[in-house]
């Protein structure tokens, strides 16, 4: 797919990918900034002055970090390891909090990522708590942690480690406060790290559909002994730079454990298997250092993620498909099947994605986000509207959905389409 991607005028029959969770709508702005800036040293070709990131990095990195995400004890570079990416980051990270054969405990739905960070090589096996949609972000779900840990362990599975992505992924909303502090006791009456990827954490934008939202509130400004009897050292921080600043492909990521020493300095050990380049180590440090350019960007990203949800759930609202009400990621969540009780709606999953793919459009399906129920998918928003326009339109052709005239920039007219796509796929037998 990567080999066949869509290009309006290079290659019209690619695919259109409505999956990657990569923000693309202020890359222009980037491209200019970063041409305009970069230059190399003689060092930068060389092994550096630190395998995790380089000390520039470290130091531009503590301080955005102490600057943004408010936190309780001010973060210094010492605090920090950086990697090519939050994936190589989680995976080292649970390389030594966890042994082969032991457990983490993850909310459903859940990034799909985390299951190669668990298994491929660190043997480790994702325990998914079956929360409910509707109550995922309350405190009131401790309970189904509970009693996934008892069940794991009766099976003969240790749990070691609890993972929570805050802004979530796939589901575009953030914890409150009580939730992470829930979270925190949990952890520390079960004597089990919590590892929170906070990668998303300024990619939040003001949505009609959660009028009273939940601020996002990281882990770092949270006085986690005092409200919460746990000791902070269980709980460590992730934070990538690519969602937020729109750069997937400048591969890096950080590990935030202000009181935890010790883990830091066993992931430092090995930190040369996820060394960034040093160009790449250059060009955030350059984004970072520039205060007045990374406000303005992140404060324009907020207004172009908003608008480019209200596009894409315009759309859904059309079709009447069901979606979860989002403010936060790249991404809505929309409810296009319905179970199947002979097969409890996988097998129809699987022909949907099937379809998709011959029509040369890919979205997020519900097996691959560990969904509760079959039937959602995971579209992305964050990208070129007339990109997104041909995404659409491919799904409005495969499900032989009415066409919205939004996508020809024109008022719609007419009657509203009443079928789901579980009707439309119903009828075609699928």
């Amino acid at each position: 797919m990567l080999t066949d991607a869509y290009d309006a005028t290079h290659n019209p029959d690619g695919y259109i990918n409505l999956n990657a969770a990569q923000n693309t709508l202020q890359q222009a702005e980037l491209l200019d900034f970063l041409s305009s800036r970069f230059t190399l040293k003689d060092v930068d070709f060389t092994f550096g002055d630190d395998f995790s990131g380089s000390q520039r990095l470290l130091k531009a990195l503590a301080r955005f970090v102490n600057k943004q995400f408010d936190p309780i004890k001010q973060v210094t570079q010492e605090d920090i390891v950086v990697g090519s990416g939050c994936g190589p980051i989680s995976e080292q990270l649970l390389h030594f909090i966890a042994d082969q054969g032991d457990g983490v405990l993850i909310p459903v739905p859940y990034f799909p990522g985390y299951t190669g960070d668990l298994m491929l090589r660190n043997g480790l096996k994702p325990v998914a708590v079956p929360v409910k949609l509707e109550d995922h972000f309350s405190a009131t779900t401790i309970p189904l942690f509970e009693a996934a840990l008892k069940q794991a362990e009766a099976d003969g599975t240790p749990i070691r480690a609890v993972i929570l992505c805050n802004p979530h992924n796939p589901l575009g909303q953030c914890y409150p406060k009580e939730t992470i502090l829930a979270y925190a006791r949990f952890c520390e009456e079960h004597d089990l790290h919590l590892v929170c990827d906070e990668i998303f954490a300024f990619s939040i934008f003001p949505s009609d559909d959660v009028p009273n939202a939940s601020p996002f509130v990281s882990a770092l400004s949270l006085d986690l002994q005092k409200e919460a009897g746990c000791n902070p050292s269980r709980v460590h921080v992730m934070y990538g730079f690519s969602k937020d600043f729109n750069a997937n492909g400048l591969r890096a990521g950080a590990l935030i454990s202000p009181y935890n020493n010790d883990i830091l300095t066993a992931v430092r050990a090995t930190s040369n298997y996820m060394k960034i380049s040093g160009a790449t180590s250059v060009l955030w440090s350059l984004i970072l250092e520039d205060d007045a350019f990374w406000l303005q960007f992140l404060a324009e990203n907020r207004k172009r993620l908003a608008k480019a949800y209200r596009f894409a759930t315009a759309w859904l609202k059309f079709q009447h498909i069901p979606y979860f009400p989002a403010y936060a990621g790249h991404f809505v969540s929309g409810k296009s099947l319905r179970p199947v009780e002979e097969d409890k709606g996988a097998a129809r999953d699987a022909e949907m994605i099937r379809r998709l793919l011959a029509a040369k459009v890919f979205v997020g399906s519900a097996a691959a986000f560990a969904y509760p129920t079959p039937g959602w998918v995971r579209i992305t928003f964050a990208m070129r509207r007339d990109y997104l326009v041909v995404g659409l339109a491919r799904l409005e052709s495969v499900f032989e959905l009415p066409r919205y005239a939004g996508l020809d920039g024109e008022k719609a007219q007419g009657k509203n389409h009443v079928l789901e796509l579980g009707e439309v796929l119903e009828k075609t037998a699928l």
